[in-house]
């Protein structure tokens, strides 16, 4: 009984420092790392919450089948969307612009329109350093207090304001 009890002590201490020691590389995998030039960051962002993991769980492909989307006259920072209808020629790429609302909640993560040609971005923390901004509705993509802006980062092929 006590070769068991040492047996499956030793089996639980080598899986939690396994889970323990688990590097950044293995946690986001091919999201790749973050590695932020910390010396060019705003001096207003807390060094503690740049995202660890670059990309966006989603990548670039947002669905908006389902999504929750802010009507047209929400401002975000103070600032009027101005919706537009694509014109008549469906293409995969305008399939993937958004013309009709200023943000919205796709795939449970936020997103806002940021061009005036259909172009969006995905929501971070910290003014686009931070962690991605996750949801359930359109409304959850709307906290001031958490400076949510297009993410930002180096190698972050979901980041900045595209379609």
């Amino acid at each position: 009984m006590k070769f068991n009890l040492a047996l499956v002590s030793l089996t639980v201490t080598g899986a939690l420092s396994a889970m323990v020691g688990r590097s950044t590389v293995d946690e986001c995998g091919s999201l790749g790392v973050n590695n932020p030039d910390f010396s060019k960051l705003p001096a207003d962002i807390d060094r503690n919450n740049i995202r660890k993991c670059a990309d966006h769980p989603l990548g670039r492909r947002r669905s908006l089948l389902g999504a929750s989307l802010a009507p047209s006259n929400v401002e975000i920072r103070g600032v009027p969307f101005t919706p537009r209808a694509p014109d008549d020629i469906i293409t995969t790429e305008k399939m993937e612009c958004q013309w009709s609302a200023p943000l919205g909640c796709s795939g449970n993560w936020c997103w806002k329109s940021c061009g005036n040609d259909g172009q969006w971005c995905w929501l971070a923390k910290d003014d686009g350093h931070g962690d991605w901004k996750p949801c359930s509705k359109w409304q959850d993509c709307m906290n001031a207090a958490e400076k949510l802006d297009c993410g930002k980062g180096i190698a972050c092929g979901a980041c900045g304001c595209s379609c």
